[in-house]
């Protein structure tokens, strides 16, 4: 009865936890207000959008586009479509990909390979439904959007609670695996709260995107991986090989996947090779079933997949990027509390479950430092095996009772406090929010402002771009010198700002430290807000990209 109340617990704490904030940054009325000043303003953008047609816009990107580049000058400025994205740079992505469908002609096809049909059929499927219960508007119509903001916001709250729920599937299958691998119940379930509080985990779960929804079905893999072991048989290999074709399914790169189910078959029959064939024939049937069935687009328009995946997948190291990644997402003290016991715990070296959960550690970190570029919710895969094998030195082999509870004190309070300083930035208002009412109400609509390039919605305020005199830089210092906006906006994303990208582009900080020297501009206004609860603030300098997403530092600058 205990457990039942415990895992209640867990699920309805998670539930609660992981859905505050849903709603951050989306398409709304007020935000319409900041990029418009009135609807004659929506009519123009509307007008100008109509003039590139939505039934050819998939030429715009993906495959296409990479083997034919011409298309690339006929698509229109990314900021006309800025007040129905969101403030998450790929978002608008899903909804785009669904609007090259034809679910009447019976085409389903997305155009584009890194985002797996698992995801992306499941959100257009509600999508869907949610249309013909007369809850959304769907329309092809973008104008309808631009007038209605709040239709195409329920997009977002619709993918962003299928990717929750994911999230919270994950908590779940931390807990049933932390189960297997330690003796007390107890522990398993304090394993798990450091894995709930994991801000990598708690900001991608409040996203419309495919890194935790296929996440999800690794940790399924790995799960049913660990009941294999203790209970082998085909079924389970094949369940597991299953779950393996999703994950790749819902995001292509989690092929990698697929190592799991082969390295468990290994472990189980490493001295009867008529077993482990037999076992890795059942896993790739199932890995082929589950990706053919929710991917069938990758193998009828195939090779085009492999010349657009080539796009993303960059030869180079990044190591060190990782591991700072795994500090910065999951906190520093709790990252070197799990290194130690990791590799600490002789377990790991003895026993099948702890084995496989390490080697995959090992093996991914590898594999995503060679082949992906440098985000870090690439890491997201190990980070519940790495705190379930890491954690379990601490809290069941370490002798020194008095000294591990210091340590494990430390360690839950600031995980508790850095999760939730996280959770509090998706609740409070954001800074693109704040500055860009901050500019409606103190810039006059007949000065100029400047730009590092065209602007986005994930580094920018929102402004009315035809009300201002819009002053694109393009990073170039010479430039700026000839065109002297009276203003200028700048965020952490384009300059070396607190927190700013850890992989900036050279060009962008050259271009910062020249316009800081020069001291033709002044700092007018600074919109800024680190993760903190209470009296705690956590202040870094330098983050992975995709943990500034939240909430870049904006300043406005006014020209001296």
């Amino acid at each position: 009865m205990k457990n039942k109340y415990l895992q209640i617990f867990i699920i309805l704490s998670v539930l609660i936890w992981y859905f505050l904030g849903i709603n951050w940054g989306i398409p709304s009325k007020n935000l319409n207000n900041l990029y418009f000043t009135d609807n004659q303003k929506i009519d123009t953008y509307v007008n100008i959008i109509k003039k590139y047609s939505v039934d050819e816009a998939w030429k715009g990107w993906g495959a296409y586009l990479v083997l034919h580049p011409e298309e690339e000058e006929k698509k229109l400025p990314r900021n006309l479509y800025n007040p129905i994205r969101s403030y998450h740079p790929d978002e608008y992505a899903v909804i785009k990909s669904l609007s090259y469908m034809n679910p009447g002609k019976f085409d389903f096809n997305p155009h584009q390979y890194a985002m797996g049909g698992v995801y992306l059929y499941f959100v257009g499927f509600f999508i869907y439904l949610l249309s013909k219960l007369n809850i959304i508007k769907l329309t092809k119509d973008l104008g309808f959007y631009f007038f209605n903001p709040e239709e195409i916001g329920k997009f977002y709250i619709i993918g962003r609670s299928i990717t929750t729920f994911y999230g919270i599937g994950i908590i779940i299958l931390s807990f049933l695996i932390s189960k297997k691998i330690y003796k007390k119940e107890s522990n398993a379930f304090l394993t798990t709260i450091l894995i709930l509080f994991s801000p990598l985990i708690i900001l991608n779960s409040s996203y419309m995107y495919v890194d935790i929804p296929g996440f999800f079905w690794v940790m399924m893999c790995l799960y049913f991986s660990i009941k294999t072991i203790e209970i082998p048989n085909n079924k389970n290999s094949f369940l597991t090989g299953i779950f393996s074709g999703l994950a790749c399914g819902t995001k292509i790169p989690l092929l990698v996947s697929i190592f799991i189910p082969f390295l468990t078959s290994i472990l189980i029959y490493s001295k009867d090779i008529k077993k482990i064939i037999l076992s890795l024939i059942y896993v790739i049937g199932g890995f082929l079933i589950s990706f053919g069935i929710t991917n069938p687009y990758f193998f009828i328009t195939f090779p085009l997949p492999l010349v657009e995946l080539r796009q993303h997948t960059p030869l180079s190291f990044s190591g060190k990027f990782y591991l700072n990644s795994l500090g910065y997402g999951i906190g520093w003290p709790v990252f070197m509390l799990c290194l130690t016991g990791i590799f600490l715990n002789k377990n790991n070296f003895k026993e099948k479950n702890h084995i496989l959960l390490f080697i995959w550690c090992i093996f991914y970190f590898f594999f995503i430092s060679i082949f992906s570029k440098n985000y870090a919710r690439y890491i997201l895969p190990i980070v519940p095996p790495l705190i379930i094998l890491g954690s379990n030195y601490w809290l069941e082999n370490f002798k020194i009772k008095i000294l591990r509870r210091i340590i494990l004190a430390c360690c839950f309070l600031y995980s508790f406090s850095y999760g939730l300083s996280y959770k509090g930035l998706l609740i409070k208002e954001n800074t693109r929010t704040e500055a860009g009412k901050w500019i409606k109400e103190n810039i006059p609509y007949v000065e100029s402002i400047g730009v590092c390039e065209v602007p986005w919605q994930f580094q920018m305020p929102p402004f009315d771009y035809f009300v201002y005199k819009v002053k694109v830089i393009n990073y170039d210092f010479e430039r700026l010198k000839k065109e002297m906006p009276d203003y200028f906006i700048i965020s952490s994303f384009q300059g070396e700002i607190p927190p700013y990208p850890s992989n900036l582009q050279k060009e962008r900080i050259e271009f910062w430290r020249k316009f800081i020297s020069s001291n033709l501009y002044s700092p007018l206004k600074t919109f800024q807000k680190f993760p903190s609860i209470g009296i705690i603030k956590f202040k870094f300098s330098v983050l992975p990209e995709d943990l500034i997403y939240i909430n870049p530092t904006i300043i406005i600058f006014k020209k001296k």
